[in-house]
C-alpha cells in the first residue's frame, strides 16, 4: 500500500472523539503497514519455492504475533463493555 493510504486511515482515525478507540484503530493501521511489508518483502524473495515463501512469511508473522493479539483485544473490550447483559438464566427446574 502507499503512503497515501495510510496517511489517509490516519486522518480519519485523528477525528476520533474516544481515545481508546482512536489508539486502537492507530495501532491496527501500523499492523497493517507491518504486515504489508512483511508480504512485499517474502514475494521479492526469488530464490524461495511457494513452501517456502508460506513458511518464512508465517515465521515472520509469528514475530509481529503480540501486535495482533493486542489489537483483537483492544477492539474487543470496547464492544464487551457496550453489549447488554441478560440476566435470564434457562430454567432448571423439572416441568
Amino acid at each position: 500500500m502507499n503512503d497515501r493510504y495510510f496517511s489517509l486511515l490516519k486522518d480519519q482515525a485523528a477525528g476520533i472523539p474516544n481515545a481508546t478507540v482512536r489508539t486502537t484503530f492507530d495501532r491496527l493501521i501500523e499492523l497493517h503497514r507491518d504486515i504489508d511489508s512483511i508480504t512485499a518483502k517474502v514475494r521479492a524473495d526469488t530464490d524461495l519455492s511457494a513452501q517456502g515463501r508460506t513458511k518464512k512469511a508465517r515465521d515472520e508473522l509469528k514475530t509481529n504475533a503480540w501486535k495482533m493479539m493486542r489489537s483483537r483485544r483492544g477492539s474487543m473490550s470496547g464492544s464487551t463493555r457496550s453489549a447488554p447483559r441478560s440476566n435470564c438464566r434457562p430454567s432448571t427446574a423439572p416441568t
